[in-house]
């Protein structure tokens, strides 16, 4: 009886340093997206047809742009930082908490017609991963599916430029 306690209790005191571990690495994610100036870099990870046309877009896999922009106090991401250039975008069901990331940009490209975007994936105080799948709806063709990897920094307090787009090719 006396092993079976010993046992049990040695269990439980390994139980609960497991959990100190799980709620230090808890508690170094933020809530909500941290303010501040991000640098955002998307690399084409693939881009297709979806109408059989060519894609009515300037974008090669492997092809990356990196743009800036202010994230406020709210902790939600300007849509301009995940769109392209030029498109007029609203997010949709935004949810940024606790690490995780998950929106949807309902985007108009003047002269084209709409491009819907899914941006999922992760962050922390001073980074952040993720995904952004893009696929549009044109009134003519050049639809296309564009699937691009990003990750990003903040690098500061928001600067007077913040919201100014930074384009780089690194192709």
């Amino acid at each position: 009886m006396k092993k079976i306690v010993i046992v049990l209790g040695a269990g439980l005191l390994a139980a609960c340093g497991g959990g100190e571990a799980e709620q230090k690495t808890a508690a170094a994610v933020p809530a909500k997206l941290p303010a501040g100036q991000w640098e955002i870099t998307t690399k084409v990870a693939a881009l297709k047809s979806t109408d059989k046309t060519t894609p009515a877009i300037k974008a090669a896999a492997g092809d990356t742009a990196t743009v800036s922009g202010c994230v406020g106090a709210d902790g939600q991401p300007p849509a301009e930082l995940f769109a392209a250039k030029g498109d007029q975008c609203a997010a949709q069901n935004p949810y940024v908490r606790n690490g995780r990331m998950n929106l949807q940009l309902d985007c108009t490209r003047t002269g084209s017609g709409k491009v819907m975007s899914d941006v999922s994936g992760n962050y922390t105080a001073d980074g952040m991963t993720g995904t952004v799948i893009t696929t549009s709806f044109f009134s003519g063709s050049g639809d296309y599916e564009l699937r691009q990897e990003i990750t990003g920094k903040r690098v500061g307090e928001c600067t007077a430029a913040a919201g100014e787009t930074k384009t780089a090719d690194k192709s």
